[in-house]
Parts: structure tokens; C-alpha cells; sequence
């Protein structure tokens, strides 16, 4: 973490998780730095020209915030599953601050396409907490809601089973917020 790109991460580029984060505490392929932050970055680098110029700048400054939201994380005596859930941690307030909830439908057809994978559905247990924090601080946003509500009946209607129950997935969530902010909204 003591290169001069360690302390302030290149925009666009995913080198850091490698040759900063893992350098410094090496926690192998299944580690966070390797095994998702890396993983991801790159997917998302790879999918780039999917997303319309405002889901590309989004994806660039969500990238930028992950990596220097590690910074401060990963220290000699961190352990790897310290580094994973404080990565973990930063994703909700990353998306968010980047703009995740004024992403248009295509865009977010498109989030949903790089992220949901293999290697997320054996990692939702630990990222539940943070997908459902982001739709509620989004769900805030009636548009929000209803652009959700037009991308899962396209992906509903797109065919395969893991797109169905993805998208299901997504109405459940898009259901219990409402849910949620309806009781807060109407709490004394």
C-alpha cells in the first residue's frame, strides 16, 4: 500500500485489488481483493460499452469508491475476513453515492446482467444486507420503484429460469420496501 497508486487508485482500471490490496495481505483467489472486488471490477470494465454514458460514469465512480474505501481497511495486521466485510460494508454507500437510483432501466438490466453469477448467489448471504440497504434508501424515490417494477417484467418476460427468479427476486424486495416505508411514512 505504499506505491504512490496505492494511496490514490487510477480511475477506470482494476489493478488495484492485485497489486495493492492482495500484495499487501494476501488472501488468494478467494479472498475479497482477488476473489470479488478484482472479479467484479473486471467484469464490469469488460461489460462497459453495455451501459449508456450515465451507467458508465456510474460504474467508473463506483469502482473508484470501492478501491478507496479499502484503503483504509487493508493493514498488515487485518485479517481477510476483516478486509471482506468491511469491502462488503462500503458497497451500499458506494452505489448510492455514485447514483445507483437514477440509473436508467437499460442500465440496470445491465447491473443486474454482470452481477448476478455463480459466484454472487454463493456470496448473497453476505451481500443481502446491502442489496436491500440500497433499495431502501432508493425505494425512498417512487421512480426508483417503478423503473425497478418495468426491468423486472422485462427480465420476467426475457425467459430463462434464472432471469424469472431473479426478477421475482427483485419484485419480493421492490414489495417488502414498499412495505417498509409505508410503515415509516405512517409512524408517528
Amino acid at each position: 500500500m505504499c506505491q504512490p497508486s496505492c494511496a490514490n487508485p487510477p480511475p477506470q482500471t482494476c489493478s488495484f485489488y492485485r497489486s495493492c490490496a492482495e500484495a499487501k495481505v494476501p488472501c488468494t483467489s478467494s479472498g475479497y481483493a482477488l476473489g470479488f472486488g478484482e472479479y467484479f471490477c473486471t467484469k464490469f470494465t469488460n461489460n462497459i460499452k453495455e451501459f449508456s454514458p450515465a451507467g458508465q460514469t456510474w460504474v467508473y465512480s463506483v469502482m473508484t469508491c470501492l478501491q478507496k474505501a479499502l484503503i483504509p481497511i487493508v493493514s498488515c495486521d487485518t485479517s481477510c475476513p476483516a478486509i471482506e466485510a468491511g469491502a462488503i460494508a462500503s458497497h451500499e454507500p458506494c452505489y448510492v453515492e455514485a447514483g445507483v437510483c437514477a440509473l436508467e432501466p437499460d442500465d440496470w438490466k445491465e447491473l443486474l446482467v454482470v452481477v448476478w453469477d455463480k459466484r454472487t448467489r454463493a456470496a448473497l448471504s453476505k451481500m443481502i444486507g446491502q442489496a436491500f440497504g440500497t433499495a431502501k434508501t432508493c425505494a425512498a424515490n417512487s421512480r426508483f420503484v417503478n423503473r425497478i417494477e418495468e426491468l423486472s417484467q422485462e427480465v420476467l418476460q426475457a425467459g430463462s429460469d434464472v432471469a424469472k427468479a431473479s426478477a421475482q427476486a427483485i419484485l419480493n424486495a421492490v414489495e417488502i420496501t414498499k412495505m417498509f416505508i409505508d410503515k415509516v411514512v405512517s409512524s408517528p
